[in-house]
C-alpha cells in the first residue's frame, strides 16, 4: 500500500475512535491476511454513479471513513464496499478493520475518457445555413455546453452531445466545447463564402439610353449573372437617373436611362459587395475601318480599328483555315493563314469575318487570301 495510507489510517482510526469505534485488536493473529479491497488504489466514477467492490483480510467488521462525502462517499455492508460519486472532483474513501488497520481509495468523480469532439482544431466554414456543419461530443462529464467568442460571425448551438456551427459573417471566432468538469476543447473557426461574390459583368461596361434606341429598350438593357457569396442578392445605383439596375434571383439587369456615369453596387446577404462602373453613352452604330472586302497575303496580318456600338468587341472567321480574326480592345487583326507544317503550299480561299459588339450588332467583312 502507498505510504500515505499509514497516515490516512491513523487519521481514520482517530476519527473512528472519537466516534466510539476502532480501538486495538482483541488479540491479532499474525497469520491474518492484510486488509485489501478489489477497488485498488484508485477508482473513477461519473457523477451520480456508484460501484461496488469486495473487502477482505484484516479483522472484520469493517467500517468506512469519508474525507469529502459531498464529492464521493463509501458505504460498507459486510464485505461489500459501495462507492458513490456525487459531484465532479476528487475525494478519499477509507476502509478500517476492527483492529484499526486502514486502506485508502482515491476516488475521481468524472470521466475516465477525456473530453473530445469530432470537430477539427481548425475549421473553414462556409456562410449561411446551407454550409452549416454538425459535430459530436464524447468523453468528459455531461452535460456539455458550447459557445462562440464572436456569435455574430459563427453561431454555435448544442443539442445533447451534438453541436452545429453556422457561419454568419466573414471573420474568425473561437468555439469552446465545455463539459461539467470545466474541461474545454477549443476550435478555431474561419467563416467565409465558399465562392466569393461575383458577376459576369466587367468592372466597367457601357450601355446606351433606352429612350434613343431603335427599337426602344433593345440595346439599352443588358443582363448579367450573379454568383458566389450568399444569396439573396440586391443591387443599388449611385445615380438611378443615369443607370437603373434590378436583381431577379441570379440575374442582374442594367438599364441605361440618360447619358452619364454611375456606379452599381451588387451586395449579397452578408453585405459583401462588387462594384460595376457604368457609362451611358449615345448609341453609335458599330463600325470598323476595314473595307467590306479585304485581301490579305498568306502569313500576313492586316489591322483595323473598331468603334461604335457597345464594347467589348469580338470577331470570328467562318473559315479559320483561310483567315483568322481577333479583337484586342478596339484593334481588329485579320491574318492570312500560313502553312507552317511543311506540307503543300496554302491555296487561295475566302472567309467571312463577323465583328460583333456586346449587344449583338455585327459588321461583315469578306476576306480573300490569294
Amino acid at each position: 500500500m502507498k505510504p500515505i495510507r499509514i497516515v490516512i489510517g491513523l487519521l481514520l482510526a482517530a476519527f473512528l475512535g472519537a466516534c466510539g469505534g476502532g480501538g486495538g485488536s482483541p488479540g491479532g493473529n499474525p497469520n491474518q491476511p492484510d486488509l485489501v479491497s478489489t477497488a485498488g488504489d484508485e477508482v473513477t466514477l461519473l457523477p451520480g454513479a456508484a460501484n461496488s467492490y469486495g473487502v477482505s483480510g484484516g479483522i472484520p467488521p469493517y467500517r468506512v471513513a469519508n474525507a469529502d462525502p459531498a464529492t464521493a462517499f463509501g458505504v460498507i455492508n459486510g464485505k461489500v464496499l459501495t462507492v458513490f460519486g456525487v459531484r465532479v472532483g476528487a475525494a478519499t474513501v477509507g476502509v478500517i478493520d476492527y483492529a484499526g488497520d486502514a486502506i485508502s481509495i482515491d476516488v475521481t468523480v468524472g470521466s475516465s475518457m477525456p473530453l473530445d469532439t469530432t470537430a477539427p482544431a481548425t475549421l473553414d466554414l462556409g456562410l449561411g445555413a446551407a454550409s452549416a456543419r454538425q459535430f459530436g461530443i464524447s468523453g468528459g462529464v455531461a452535460p456539455y455546453t458550447v459557445s462562440s467568442s464572436n456569435s455574430s460571425v459563427v453561431s454555435a448551438v448544442i443539442s445533447g452531445s451534438t453541436f452545429t456551427l453556422t457561419g454568419l459573417l466573414p471573420g474568425t471566432a473561437t468555439v469552446s466545447v465545455r463539459d461539467a468538469a470545466n474541461v474545454v476543447k477549443s476550435i478555431e473557426v474561419t467563416a467565409a463564402a465558399a465562392v466569393p461574390l461575383y458577376t459576369t459583368a466587367a468592372d466597367s461596361i457601357t450601355v446606351v439610353p433606352v429612350a434613343v434606341t431603335v427599337p426602344p429598350t433593345t440595346v439599352g438593357v443588358r443582363t448579367f449573372e450573379i454568383g458566389g457569396g450568399v444569396s439573396p442578392y440586391r443591387v443599388s445605383s449611385s445615380n438611378s437617373g443615369v443607370v437603373d439596375a434590378t436583381v431577379d434571383g441570379n440575374t442582374l439587369t442594367v438599364t441605361g436611362r440618360f447619358t452619364g456615369t454611375a456606379t452599381l453596387t451588387v451586395r449579397d446577404a452578408v453585405n459583401e459587395t462588387v462594384e460595376i462602373e457604368v457609362t451611358v453613352a449615345p448609341q453609335v452604330e458599330l463600325y470598323t475601318s476595314a473595307p467590306a472586302a479585304v485581301t490579305v497575303a498568306v502569313g500576313a496580318t492586316s489591322t483595323f480599328n473598331v468603334a461604335g456600338g457597345v464594347a467589348p468587341y469580338s470577331a470570328a472567321s467562318s473559315n479559320q483555315g483561310v483567315a483568322t480574326a481577333t479583337v484586342t480592345g478596339t484593334s481588329l487583326a485579320i491574318r492570312g493563314v500560313a502553312n507552317l507544317g511543311g506540307g503543300p503550299p496554302a491555296v487561295a480561299g475566302t472567309a467571312t469575318v463577323l465583328v460583333s459588339d456586346a449587344v449583338g450588332s455585327q459588321v461583315t467583312i469578306t476576306v480573300t487570301v490569294p
